[in-house]
């Protein structure tokens, strides 16, 4: 990649997005809104790289943002009956990076689940499931977990415990994305 950066005062954007700062509420639906009618084309090289230059600038690059780890949290207490975790704001993208779930007045077996629900459908695809004798249960690699999970504001995270217990609180780590 070659050192050339556009000229500042020459890319309209830069005026459009001067009123955020990288981590403000909105930013993120701004960049959208600038950049909708933008083409992959020649005469819109130099808008091209400033919006990379402004996305590596705000950690709109793939890696987790500073500052924006946050642990979800949600509990059941009638079996088989789910909860909702976490649902990212419009215009955002979070990184599910790890959980697990503790249970009190376990009797027997225990099945954990996940599973993502389609804001717009209702579908849901079950995604990870372990039956456990524990009280505290890991959801990790080991199990059918298989590394970072990636959502965004049309996803719901939903958790549900089966069998027999007093309740399961179940905690997810969540990191922002963009």
């Amino acid at each position: 990649m070659s050192n050339y950066a556009p000229d500042p005062k020459k890319i309209p954007m830069y005026e459009q997005l001067n009123t955020f700062g990288p981590f403000d509420d909105g930013l993120a639906t701004a960049i959208d809104n600038v950049t909708q009618n933008m083409k992959v084309q020649g005469a819109n090289q130099d808008d091209m790289i400033a919006l990379n230059i402004i996305n590596k600038a705000i950690y709109r690059d793939g890696n987790p943002m500073p500052s924006t780890a946050v642990i979800g949290v949600g509990s059941v207490t009638d079996s088989g009956v789910g909860v909702n975790i976490f649902t990212p704001a419009k215009g955002t993208v979070w990184a599910i990076q790890s959980g697990s779930a503790v249970v009190t007045g376990r009797s027997g077996n225990v099945i954990h689940e996940l599973y993502w629900i389609d804001n717009t459908s209702s579908r849901e695809i079950l995604w990870y499931y372990n039956q456990s004798a524990n009280d505290n249960q890991i959801f990790s690699d080991d199990s059918n977990w298989l590394g970072d999970k990636y959502i965004d504001s049309n996803i719901t995270l939903k958790y549900e415990a089966t069998g027999t217990y007093t309740e399961s609180v179940i905690s997810i780590l969540l990191y922002r994305i963009r």
